[in-house]
């Protein structure tokens, strides 16, 4: 562990790891943070802000909390967000990934999302990657339940081997009567039913998937936020971990370790 196993009550600021930074977390505020690897395993009533990881940002789940301009490698968090707000985030998926057995259902935003959760102007894009077992991916949530996703957009996904998509959706698969969804859009080399407020968003073309798009009509911040990746052809946060506590002017720590 890079920082701590618990922390409680706690201010981290400006801290990089090349393993998981922290195992466990309640009632903190971790900004311009990075890690290695997995960043945390859970978090309760936290607010996480600029923090960037190379897998998952939550390895396990999250309550009570807010994840804002955070960015993750390969999905933001990987079991449930409860009662969270998720605002602002880059999920790029990419790596292998490895389980038990069985078949798995994965989101790229999140597994599941209950109690109130909001996600709100969020990108899944990435190279995908193999899976051990058959997983079905859906592109913010496989499950959604008394929830609100919006203005969310599901990019370029290349699905490895074992990593299926069709049956699953873009935007979030099992939801309830208490679930709102609200304005979101995927890539049409997706398979799906076009509609902005439907499971699978509404379908655009590579044509229209364009700053002037999300700036627009999704309205994401492109003055003090995100950006556009002319290469890769999609959004992209600014600044996230030590770059963006670095372009405050803050004191950066390194922890290193296995």
């Amino acid at each position: 562990i890079g920082l701590a196993r618990v922390i409680c009550n706690t201010e981290i600021t400006a801290c990089m790891s090349d393993c998981q930074l922290i195992v466990d977390a309640s009632d903190s505020n971790i900004s311009y943070c990075q890690s290695g690897s997995n960043f945390m395993r859970g978090a309760i009533k936290c607010n996480l802000t600029y923090c960037q990881s190379d897998s998952y940002l939550i390895g396990g789940s999250v309550e009570q909390s807010t994840i804002s301009y955070c960015q993750a490698g390969q999905g933001l968090i990987f079991n449930s967000a409860k009662n969270c707000k998720i605002q602002d985030c880059h999920a790029r998926v990419s790596g292998a990934w490895c389980f038990d057995g069985g078949t798995t259902r994965l989101g790229g935003i999140a597994r599941e999302l209950t109690e109130s959760s909001v996600v709100e102007r969020c990108l899944v894009a990435g190279g995908g990657g193999d899976s051990n077992v058959s997983l079905h991916f859906s592109g913010m949530a496989e499950k959604s339940a008394t929830s609100t996703i919006r203005q969310c957009a599901f990019g370029a996904f290349n699905k490895g081997k074992n990593v299926f998509q069709h049956e699953s959706k873009r935007i979030t698969k099992e939801i309830n009567f208490e679930t709102t969804l609200e304005n979101n859009v995927a890539l049409d080399c997706h398979q799906g039913q076009s509609d902005p407020n439907g499971p699978d968003g509404k379908s655009l073309s590579a044509a229209l998937f364009t700053q002037h798009y999300f700036e627009h009509t999704l309205d994401w911040d492109f003055k003090n936020v995100w950006q556009w990746n002319d290469a890769e052809n999609q959004p992209e946060l600014r600044v996230v971990g030590v770059d963006a506590e670095k372009s405050q002017h803050l004191k950066a720590c390194i922890v290193t370790g296995k």
